[in-house]
């Protein structure tokens, strides 16, 4: 899958992983912390990737974006297509953001929400 933001291979190098949890039987969600580095166009204080167990293919993500302008919203990223979901609090707390993210992430699995992208290939092109 192709990345929208060109800096987010910065994010992934300096982020932590907090969690996993299954989404499915054969996704898993990898939830992820920002660390102290801020990117230039988009920072992420939390990110899931969803990707599939044992192979580690990464299908989309789902991530509390917040711009260089001051707004703050969750996304979902899948490959070409971005997707900007619903505004949200730029302190939101870790448990706010993973349960949000957990009902996303299934509802896109589920063909729900951001069906008109084809969340196949490879995360980093």
């Amino acid at each position: 899958m192709k990345l929208n933001d060109p800096f987010l291979n910065d994010y992934l190098r300096q982020a932590e992983i907090v969690e996993k949890v299954d989404l499915t039987g054969e996704i898993v969600g990898i939830l992820m912390r920002s660390g102290r580095k801020r990117l230039l166009i988009m920072n992420y204080p939390y990110l899931m990737l969803c990707c599939r167990r044992g192979e580690g293919e990464i299908l989309f993500s789902v991530n509390l974006e917040v711009s260089f302008f001051g707004t703050c919203y969750i996304g979902v990223d899948r490959g070409d297509c971005h997707y900007t979901l619903v505004p949200a609090d730029e302190e939101m707390q870790y448990e706010e953001f993973k349960k949000k993210a957990v009902e996303i992430a299934r509802n896109v699995l589920a063909g729900e929400l951001c069906a008109d992208a084809d969340p196949e290939g490879a995360f980093f092109e």
